[in-house]
């Protein structure tokens, strides 16, 4: 299937439809020049693992019929059995057609930093999918390696502030341009920002996430496409810079770490020549803007005292609580001490 230049490649999928091998071929004839690198077709035995890298260089040998600058010219029949022999047995063959399919634009449930392997083309990628990263980048050599397979010509960088590295630094991107990557079976353009000094060969953000719908599982380490039935494994990948920053300490931090330790183990030390230390374990909570205060006690959980929790009253309140208790009519009059005895039932 050749694709047009002009097609909206946004949240492109790719589903096989098996056909038969040569009789069926021959009345599909590519055009051999440049318009071959937009060719989505693979030619793959059906008993092959659907996880394997879908894009082998292999199919792309269609394209040294002729010059990028010659003019397109039908390949003859005899020249297309040749291909087809060449590239495969004379078995079923898998076409991959793409169409598209909108999205809900859901960011992933969960967020990681993930290896992924990325084929563009024939030529194979190795880099991460990074959900903490907003934007999708490539690095600039390796740009420079690919840029003839790109979907478009290079576009400015219209960010004014650049991105934000991780050792809090910004850099300004060389611009951007468009992809045909394909990830596993599913394949659609992805716009790429062509970025210096990249530690990886390319980065896939949050914009490829939420516009292929990616899913993470970081429980159980897959992930996977909404809409496909391919899950893939990946182990967490350590931030190194972070790591790093935190692991290294100077001889003075060293030395004053170990001061700090000794004196605090110090205290530990004098505490435990005094004896045994009553620790009462008690709870707290606020209710209505009031604290509560419950000390628990196995006997009254078994009697079911209602008056388990207290409210806890602070300094200016107890006159008034004291007053209120003494002359209200429900108070009876109980003297002093019963008073006192009342209140020390109700509060803390």
């Amino acid at each position: 299937m050749l694709i047009n230049r002009e097609t909206n490649y946004t949240n492109l999928e790719i589903i096989p439809v098996w056909i038969h091998p040569l009789e069926e071929m021959r009345a599909v004839k590519p055009l051999c020049s440049e318009e071959v690198l937009r060719v989505i077709a693979l030619l793959e035995d059906p008993a092959s693992d659907p996880s394997d890298d879908l894009l082998d260089p292999c199919i792309f040998a269609l394209e040294q019929h002729s010059d990028d600058n010659s003019e397109p010219e039908q390949a003859s029949d005899s020249e297309w059995e040749d291909e087809v022999e060449t590239l495969c047995e004379p078995t079923e063959l898998c076409f991959y057609h793409i169409y598209y399919k909108p999205g809900n634009g859901s960011p992933p449930e969960k967020t990681s930093r993930i290896p992924i392997s990325v084929w563009i083309f024939g030529v194979k990628l190795q880099g991460i999918l990074d959900a903490g990263s907003e934007r999708s980048y490539i690095n600039e050599k390796v740009y420079e390696d690919i840029k003839h397979l790109a979907a478009g010509e290079l576009q400015d960088d219209q960010t004014k502030e650049g991105v934000l590295l991780a050792y809090h630094s910004t850099c300004k991107s060389r611009g951007g341009a468009p992809f045909i990557i394909q990830v596993g079976s599913v394949a659609g353009e992805q716009y790429l920002s062509v970025l210096p000094d990249l530690g990886y060969s390319l980065v896939l953000g949050m914009d490829f996430a939420t516009k292929f719908e990616v899913q993470i599982d970081c429980k159980n380490s897959t992930w996977k496409f909404s809409d496909s039935p391919e899950v893939f494994l990946f182990q967490p990948i350590n931030c190194h810079e972070k790591s790093a920053h935190l692991c290294a300490m100077s001889e003075l931090q060293e030395v004053k770490l170990k001061h700090f330790l000794e004196t605090e183990l110090r205290k530990f030390d004098e505490v435990s020549n005094l004896g045994a230390i009553k620790i009462i374990q008690h709870e707290i909570k606020i209710l209505e803007d009031l604290l509560y205060y419950r000390r628990p006690d196995p006997l009254k959980e078994i009697l079911g005292d209602e008056d388990e929790w207290k409210k806890v009253l602070t300094d200016h309140k107890v006159p008034e609580t004291l007053r209120r208790n003494h002359v209200e009519p429900d108070a009876g009059h109980l003297g002093r001490d019963k008073m006192y005895e009342r209140i020390k039932t109700k509060f803390y």
